[in-house]
């Protein structure tokens, strides 16, 4: 992973693209320590102490995947046009609150724009302001939806690599909100604004992620690229309770760590990055035996 690097990288340049507070004016407070309080943060960012070794359950896997199939069979009709929509409306409106809002004509307080329209804004700003560099875009859950929405309708956006983590987008109730093409296909397509490549993030106990496996749901209109679904494991707990679709647990695997490092070293100077990279490194282990030199002494 990157648990070496104890500064930024020199060569990240990283933009955070946050919504919620459209939705919600009173947010978490951080400094709130009183678990009663409705502001209280339950689950604080906690940095990772040990890396738990995990293997796949193979078994679950196919579980999930069972599952998940049957899902389609329900909700697409042999044409591979979307039936039950009223179900689909239902699983919205009741598992999917934000969701439910984004899609819904509600306006933002104190002024007659839709919630829609005012968080696909903010990424949609982010994303012109970069417009001339190499974007990596990492997205988590909701995020991911917005990402995906914002990729299909502002096609002047251009951005080189998508990373989905915990993405809710192998649900066909939720990819036909923002694919309207799916209703004449089985597969939803990969939007035209994303040059490179597309990866999807899984832990397999996360609930949200229920189809973990996006390749099978969508498509490209050439053959550029197919996404690449990996299953990871998500380490992050508080409580001693685990939270798989937690963004920090996302956010330090080992996976991720590697998909950053590949961006960089295609996207920039690759000598001058591996030699940070190695430099980084020899120092991370300098100082750990110089640590445990001390201990011996």
């Amino acid at each position: 992973g990157l648990d070496f690097i104890k500064k930024p990288h020199p060569l990240m340049k990283f933009e955070h693209v946050y919504w919620a507070n459209l939705l919600y004016p009173q947010l978490e407070d951080p400094q709130q320590t009183d678990p009663e309080h409705p502001l209280y943060i339950s689950e604080p960012y906690i940095p990772l102490i040990k890396r738990t070794p995990h293997e796949s359950d193979h078994s679950q896997i196919k579980r999930h995947k069972f599952f998940s199939d049957q899902l389609d069979k329900i909700f697409l009709n042999t044409a591979g046009k979307l039936q039950f929509s009223s179900i689909t409306e239902y699983i919205i409106r009741h598992y999917f609150h934000d969701l439910d809002i984004y899609f819904s004509d509600e306006k933002i307080n104190g002024s007659g724009e839709t919630v829609r329209d005012a968080v696909r804004g903010r990424l949609v700003d982010a994303l012109k302001k970069h417009q001339t560099k190499d974007i990596l875009l990492i997205a988590h859950s909701m995020g991911s939806i917005i990402a995906l929405d914002v990729l299909n309708h502002f096609k002047d956006l251009k951005i080189n690599t998508l990373v989905t983590i915990g993405s809710p987008l192998g649900l066909v109730a939720i990819r036909s909100k923002i694919s309207p093409e799916m209703q004449d296909n089985t597969k939803s397509p990969i939007p035209q604004t994303i040059k490179n490549r597309w990866y999807n993030l899984t832990d397999i106990a996360d609930k949200v992620a229920l189809d973990f496996d996006l390749a099978d749901d969508f498509s490209a209109k050439s053959d550029r690229f197919v996404i690449e679904d990996f299953q990871v494991y998500n380490g992050y707990e508080c409580n001693g309770e685990r939270n798989p679709h937690k963004s920090y647990g996302y956010l330090r695997t080992a996976k991720m760590a590697e998909i950053i490092n590949d961006f960089y070293m295609c996207n920039t100077h690759k000598y001058f990055h591996r030699f940070v990279l190695n430099f980084n490194k020899m120092v991370y282990h300098l100082k750990r035996n110089y640590r445990r030199i001390e201990k011996l002494n």
